[in-house]
């Protein structure tokens, strides 16, 4: 990529995307429910985000896991897993990317709460 000899007014927005080493579409899909930025810097845009409360940052806590399993136009639904055997882990979501969403309803189903 480095050595690329095209100039930037005339490639077009997929032209890395065969040299680069990281290909996050299906991770972004599985998670997001999304698909992922088409190019370079591009804004991913979500019907929800994940925060780790603990470590105060965005993203899914360590031994997290997301998979959406709906996308609607007025729903997305999501399963999470905590794939910790022993520490009990705390996520966050919050409504859209760009804050353009707001949840009208959450439910909670199948959930242990190690309570």
């Amino acid at each position: 990529m480095a050595n690329d000899q095209i100039y930037p007014e005339t490639r077009e927005c997929y032209h890395f995307q065969p040299a680069n080493p990281v290909l996050p579409e299906g991770l972004i899909q599985l998670a997001h429910g999304t698909a992922a930025a088409i190019y370079d810097g591009g804004l991913l845009q979500v019907h929800r985000r994940y925060l780790d409360p603990a470590r105060g940052r965005t993203g899914l806590p360590e031994h997290g896991a997301a998979q959406v399993d709906r996308v609607g136009v007025d729903h997305v639904g999501v399963t999470l897993v905590n794939a910790d055997p022993v520490e009990a882990r705390t996520v966050l979501l919050r409504a859209g990317t760009f804050g353009e969403h707001q949840f009208g309803e959450a439910r909670i189903s199948g959930a242990d709460r190690g309570e």
